[in-house]
Parts: structure tokens; C-alpha cells; sequence
């Protein structure tokens, strides 16, 4: 379980109550399976991974309150779990290839966010606090101030402050491409990644 004390509800008992299929897309028809549920503030003192086990029934996790992860909040799966925060998400760094995120209020992160899938979102109601916002392919709606310096890594994309060709020698790898392993690093170490 990657919530200690969630519940684990059925979804049909909180897809209604939180409006699930309007927020989180892949649920749209869902009638089974089940949530960790957790109602009030939550402090995780780990790491928070959004990639479900194999076999498991469980569609996601809403917190009704604010979630304080003492660790990052990572997806590497597009077939990874929904998030629901209807509060404040604070974290150390946020990786998410496929989970759809949903923020009811800030989302701040001390190193930044890397978001590369186009199967995954992050939607943010409050402000987005963090130095970077890292981008391939991957939407992030912020309703709120965007704090973050913003790279957006998609060749085809031209409405950013800064692309792919704007980073440092030292997150491209030997032939010259842009390597997220080496930009997460280098966020984490709270380094600079632009040039």
C-alpha cells in the first residue's frame, strides 16, 4: 500500500463525491475497482510511487486534505495510478511519465518537476512553486502563478521561455540528446540545467 492508514474504498463510493471522472480522464466508464483513501492532512515520510503493482485492483489515491511527501513523487509507468490532492502537494521533485495528478490547491517542489509522457498530466488549481518545470511531451495546466522556469523539451513546441537547445553540456549524453536521468540528477543536487 503506499499510503499507510488509507482505506481502501470502493470506487463507485468516492467517484461522485470528488468528481473523479470529470478530473481524472482514464476513469470516464470505470464502474469498478478501488482508491486509497485518506481524509485529512497526510505527512509520507518516503518516497511516493504512482506505479501500481501488477494484478493490483486499486485505480488510485485521493487525499482530502494536503499531502506532505518527505521523498518525490515518482510515476514511471503510463498505466500508473490517478493522484487527487484537494489540498496543498508539497515534495522534494516530481517525475511523472502516465499518472493523471490533480492539485485542488499549490503544488510546490524544492528541485523542480520532470513531466514525459503525453499519457500523463498534472493539473494544478493553486500556484506551482519550484525552480524547475521540465517538459517532453507532457501537458501541465496551472490555474494559479507558475513559479518554475520552464523548459519544454518537445521539438515541436514553441510557446516556452526555454527549449531543449537552451540546457548545459552536462545533462546531454554522448551523442548530444538530452538525458533526464542527468537533468533529475542535477535538480536534485539543486544544480543549474540551463546554459
Amino acid at each position: 500500500m503506499p499510503i499507510l492508514n488509507a482505506k481502501v474504498v470502493p470506487f463507485v463510493e468516492v467517484a461522485s463525491s470528488f468528481m473523479l471522472e470529470r478530473l481524472i480522464y482514464s476513469l470516464e466508464g470505470v464502474e469498478e475497482g478501488e482508491v486509497y483513501f485518506v481524509k485529512g492532512d497526510y505527512l509520507l515520510q518516503e518516497d511516493l510511487d504512482l506505479t501500481p503493482d501488477p494484478g493490483d485492483n486499486v485505480l488510485g489515491i485521493i487525499v482530502d486534505g494536503d499531502l506532505e511527501i518527505d521523498g518525490d513523487l515518482l510515476s514511471f509507468d503510463d498505466d500508473s495510478f490517478f493522484l487527487l490532492i484537494t489540498g496543498n502537494l508539497d515534495a522534494r521533485l516530481c517525475w511523472n511519465d502516465g499518472a493523471e495528478i490533480v492539485v485542488g490547491g499549490n503544488f510546490e517542489l524544492e528541485h523542480g518537476l520532470i513531466g514525459d509522457s503525453p499519457h500523463g498530466y498534472v493539473h494544478i488549481e493553486g500556484d506551482l512553486i519550484t525552480p524547475y518545470m521540465v517538459v517532453n511531451s507532457h501537458e501541465v495546466e496551472v490555474s494559479g502563478d507558475n513559479q518554475a522556469t520552464t523548459i519544454d523539451l518537445d521539438e515541436n513546441s514553441d510557446n516556452c521561455e526555454y527549449d531543449q537547445y537552451d540546457l548545459m553540456e552536462e545533462v546531454l549524453n554522448e551523442d548530444g540528446e538530452f538525458d533526464l536521468r542527468l537533468i533529475q540528477q542535477r535538480l536534485r543536487n539543486g544544480e543549474p540545467i540551463l546554459k
